[in-house]
């Protein structure tokens, strides 16, 4: 919580401490995993397919979890994919 004092903003105690008791940073792994071959190469597509479908099915769950039809959400993933082909 901060507070209004001599025109500026003061932080809290609460706010100062948490500054300075951060963990150190951790390289994560990214979301998504990164190609293994080049565009061109045989399995490029279905390496793309793998690495993405997890994610998907996670995104499909929210959409779901949040009361939208597992189906129509899918549905609307398709549409908004096929339309960012086009500008491709």
């Amino acid at each position: 919580m901060t507070s209004k004092r001599g025109g500026g903003y003061a932080a809290s105690p609460d706010r100062l401490n948490s500054k300075f008791s951060r963990a150190p940073l951790i390289a994560k792994e990214p979301a998504i995993r990164a190609p293994s071959g080049e565009v061109h190469a045989g399995r490029y597509d279905n390496d793309c397919q793998d690495a993405l479908a997890s994610r998907l099915d996670d995104l499909l769950d929210q959409a779901q979890a949040a009361g939208w039809n597992r189906i129509r959400a899918a549905s609307a993933l398709m549409y908004l994919a096929a339309r960012r082909l086009r500008g491709a």
